[in-house]
């Protein structure tokens, strides 16, 4: 492989444009702030094959004759990548060029390597199952039959419950709303019972008498609090009896505990 390189002095320190020439066929735009160093490099790289640029690497084998010809020389590196940009912007549309960035600062906007086959896109099988609409019955919490709707947009649109919390509901990872019970509407019509939700994050409670015998365990506070008579009336205080807050001990008598 024959090179053909500008010669400079060995201490000089030249800033410029530069195009490399192979088989003065195909050809390539670079800059640099020392052009004697980085014509060393490229030589070196193109010798050895051990460089990055993948269209190089695939032309190299055929080429015999690699010609270096300097663009332009300046004396400040301040303009430097935005000329350059503006030399590879002339040649963008050739076929030749080796270039696969269009601004020299960015990859944005970079082109397929040289003899890149784009692969086809795999034929679609209908609409994925996770996008298709489902249909949700909607009743009252006395298990009223209010109206069916036809995806979970629509049951937005009329609760403001989102979407993404009616998905979660009928899959069972998350409870029913305040108000209301939501179940899925198969194709034939029938109502498909809601998967019923746990909460695995619940510590269960244990009710002490004031000896400290158990009385009784339960899977939440709120089923503590039910038990006393009522959750608003009863979860406040035992939320505060069970964290340890100053004055709160127990709760109509009773002590409370995490299991």
């Amino acid at each position: 492989m024959e090179f053909i390189i500008p010669e400079f002095n060995r201490k000089e320190s030249i800033i410029g444009i530069y195009k490399i020439w192979f088989d003065d066929k195909w050809f390539y735009v670079g800059s640099s702030r020392n052009l004697r160093s980085r014509f060393s490099t490229w030589k070196a790289g193109l010798t050895s094959g051990n460089f990055k640029s993948i269209n190089i690497r695939k032309i190299l084998p055929e080429i015999s004759i690699i010609r270096i010809e300097l663009l332009q020389t300046y004396k400040s590196a301040s303009w430097l990548r935005r000329n350059e940009t503006k030399e590879i912007n002339k040649h963008w549309g050739n076929p030749l060029f080796l270039n696969r960035c269009p601004d020299a600062n960015s990859p944005k906007g970079m082109k397929p390597y040289f003899g890149y086959i784009k692969p086809p896109k795999p034929p679609l099988k209908g609409i994925p199952e996770y996008m298709k609409p489902i249909r949700v019955a909607l009743f009252k919490k006395n298990g009223e039959f209010i109206k069916i709707f036809n995806s979970r947009n629509q049951l937005y649109l009329a609760t403001k419950i989102k979407t993404s919390t009616i998905t979660l509901i009928m899959e069972g990872k998350r409870g029913q709303p305040r108000n209301y019970i939501l179940k899925q509407v198969s194709d034939d019509g029938t109502f498909l019972e809601p998967i019923k939700y746990t909460n695995t994050k619940c510590r269960k409670i244990i009710q002490l008498d004031s000896r400290g015998n158990t009385i009784s365990v339960y899977s939440s506070i709120s089923d503590a609090a039910r038990s006393l008579g009522g959750i608003n009336m009863y979860k406040g205080n035992l939320m505060r009896v069970l964290s340890g807050a100053y004055g709160y001990k127990t709760v109509k008598g009773f002590v409370f505990k995490y299991a």
